[in-house]
């Protein structure tokens, strides 16, 4: 037996093989379309899973992982899944950005976005707001991860926030989901939208929108109680906004 991930990436390899053969000799009429509708989709699910665990190996198989999502992505296009496509160039910016690529994941996440709210009036919306937030906090993680950023933070320059302003469109939209079908999910969703966006608002320099959302976060034990390092970072951010930090 290989290394786990190696073995999980052949596992979804000849998963593939057992779909497209079951298609190959799928039966006519309405249920055989029907089945085939169903395989094709679940090609398209373990090709990104392909692309996750390859890319989770690295050692060189950034690309044969890309390459997957971009299968994944062009298999849920032909399906008109648009919410998966979204999410597989999100997945893909999310690599881009691991490796260090900042302009061309910043690119993939703005593609993500437009994709992403082309769907939001349809389908699952919970799922929607999830894909959303999904892409708004990585756009946060991109402009903290730009080294350019941080030239500009050091000699006094003003860095440029419209990444931000983007990631905190994509934040609010997910926020209204989530607010809509509060009554469907735990509590803890969407304190941790809040958090998100608490700190998004606040390296655009909305101080009062970020002490307001972090604090409806802070209330919430449940995220807290699942969230200890977040909630430590919460805490202390909260407390230098409002002045209360204890001196040691």
């Amino acid at each position: 037996a290989g290394p786990p991930l190696q073995n999980a990436a052949l596992r979804y390899e000849q998963a593939i093989r057992i779909f497209r053969q079951a298609s190959e000799v799928c039966i006519g009429g309405p249920a055989g379309a029907s089945m085939n509708l169903q395989l094709l989709r679940a090609e398209a699910k373990a090709w990104r899973s392909v692309a996750y665990v390859r890319t989770m190996i690295g050692d060189g198989m950034i690309p044969a992982g890309i390459d997957a999502y971009l299968k994944a992505s062009a298999m849920y296009k032909s399906l008109g899944m648009v919410r998966e496509v979204g999410i597989c160039v999100a997945d893909m910016g999310r690599v881009r950005l691991a490796e260090g690529n900042i302009p061309q994941a910043a690119s993939l996440l703005s593609n993500a976005s437009r994709l992403l709210k082309m769907d939001v009036v349809g389908g699952d919306k919970l799922e929607a707001g999830a894909a959303l937030q999904y892409v708004g906090e990585l756009k946060v993680q991109i402009h903290l991860q730009n080294p350019d950023g941080w030239e500009k933070c050091k000699s006094g320059h003003d860095e440029d926030v419209d990444l931000v302003q983007t990631a905190i469109e994509d934040l609010e939209a997910a926020q209204e989901i989530f607010v809509a079908k509060s009554d469907a999910i735990p509590s803890k969703v969407l304190s941790g939208i809040r958090w998100s966006m608490g700190q998004a608002q606040l390296l655009v320099g909305s101080i009062d929108k970020a002490k307001e959302l972090i604090r409806q976060a802070l209330v919430d034990e449940s995220w807290k109680a699942e969230n200890q390092h977040e909630t430590q970072q919460a805490e202390a951010l909260l407390g230098r906004l409002t002045g209360n930090d204890k001196k040691k």
